[in-house]
């Protein structure tokens, strides 16, 4: 229904913040906190039928290691790990830069993600159906035991908390980290990058090279 009708209930639209003190930080800065996001149970239901037809359709980056089952942080340093030793086995130099995007899930321009879903084939009424439910995205901070904040409209970025918005922001990046393409090859694999999430190390033989890519 709320597929065919390209809408969701209002109960879905409204999250509530709460916001986690980060181990170590100071409780007086903003910037020590990491906001945790609560939304509806039957919404998780909703999108866990909708990341069914998203995974079948979207294409993400073999070297993306983050958000993704059977791969983790840990898996993506055994691999670099594994780079270095065989160019060093090879008496080959590896340059790395790394980029960290700084908080990219509240950066994306939430157009670009709809029509990137619209351009892999994913069907239209859910297309339809995601920017509706983003358009009417809210979110509440909770301020206390049972006080919560003035809805505040969620104007750009993912959905904290969503089951959809791993796979939203890998189909997304895709379309960037694919044009990252270096000589840097192990068994026919272009092992250019490696990237976990919004972290992101780019490799070449050759510093020249690397440097190009920000230019």
């Amino acid at each position: 229904m709320c597929i065919d009708s390209a809408t969701v209930p209002k109960s879905f639209c409204t999250g509530v913040v709460t916001n986690i003190l980060k181990k170590g930080k100071n409780a007086n800065e903003c910037g020590g906190y990491r906001p945790i996001t609560v939304s509806s149970t039957l919404s998780k239901v909703l999108e866990k039928l909708v990341l069914r037809e998203v995974i079948s359709k979207c294409v993400i980056d073999y070297r993306q290691f983050g958000f993704r089952k059977h791969l983790s942080c840990a898996f993506a340093h055994r691999l670099l790990k594994r780079i270095l030793a065989k160019a060093d086995s090879l008496e080959l130099s590896v340059h790395i830069c790394s980029v960290d995007i700084s908080t990219a899930f509240d950066s994306v321009i939430q157009s670009a993600v709809f029509r990137t879903l619209l351009e892999t084939g994913v069907n239209a009424h859910i297309v339809a159906m995601l920017s509706f439910w983003y358009s009417n995205s809210y979110i509440r901070v909770k301020l206390g035991l049972e006080k919560l904040s003035e809805p505040v409209k969620l104007k750009r970025g993912l959905r904290q908390g969503s089951v959809l918005s791993p796979i939203l922001y890998n189909t997304l990046t895709f379309k960037v980290t694919k044009q990252i393409s270096d000589e840097l090859r192990f068994d026919t694999c272009d092992l250019s990058l490696i990237s976990y999430a919004d972290d992101l190390l780019m490799l070449s033989f050759s510093l020249s090279v690397l440097q190009d890519k920000f230019r």
